[in-house]
């Protein structure tokens, strides 16, 4: 027989997914979402007996985005979005994934305010906030000998700009000025450990 019968074509994804969107009072509006993916969780128990372990990925991410007029001339912004994502080894019912471990995941958090000042005659503002936590591992091992190399990032970024858009300038039509500047500080961390391997002699 065709051995080929034994291993399915194709795996769909399944998961878990909420999205909303609507005015908070008057002047405001929000949209949220979720998702969650679940081929983690049954895959193994689907797994032919000649397959043993295999690479599984599994998501979470969300976004929250709120607009909304704050006084006269200004209006702002809040967007809050984030995602935990990983591949790793799963196995069937007679196969422990802890035999032999292997994951790559990325992690992270990113939100962003910003407002806006549009004026009557021409001239407007802009400024934002933008702060950033992301992680990103890689785990291998066999057994109890677990090795694994881990990077994080942490960054707070602020920018502001100043336009004014002018009808006729020295002879020059529908002149823009514009002016501003931006600071991105960031910190990186990197984590390691590697088996040093068997001693010689």
């Amino acid at each position: 027989p065709d051995s080929r019968t034994d291993t399915p074509d194709a795996l769909v994804d399944t998961g878990f997914q909420v999205v909303g969107s609507g005015p908070v009072g008057d002047k405001a509006r929000v949209l949220a979402s979720f998702r969650r993916s679940y081929v983690d969780s049954w895959l193994p128990s689907v797994l032919p007996d000649t397959i043993g372990l295999v690479a599984a990925p599994r998501f979470y991410d969300g976004l929250l985005r709120v607009d909304g007029d704050l006084a006269s001339h200004w209006s702002g912004a809040l967007t809050v979005v984030g995602s935990d994502d990983a591949t790793e080894l799963v196995g069937d019912d007679d196969q422990s994934d802890d035999d032999f471990r292997f994951r790559i995941g990325t992690r992270f958090v990113r939100a962003i305010a910003a407002a806006t000042w549009r004026g009557d005659d021409g001239g407007s503002f802009d400024a934002g906030v933008s702060g950033l936590a992301q992680d990103v591992s890689f785990e291998f091992g066999n057994g109890g000998d677990q090795q694994f190399l881990t990077t994080t990032q942490l960054s707070l970024a602020g920018r502001a700009e100043f336009s004014q858009r002018e009808d006729d300038v020295a002879g020059l039509r529908d002149v823009l000025w514009r002016v501003g500047g931006e600071v991105d500080p960031r910190r990186f961390n990197v984590s390691l450990s590697l088996d040093q391997g068997p001693d010689e002699g």
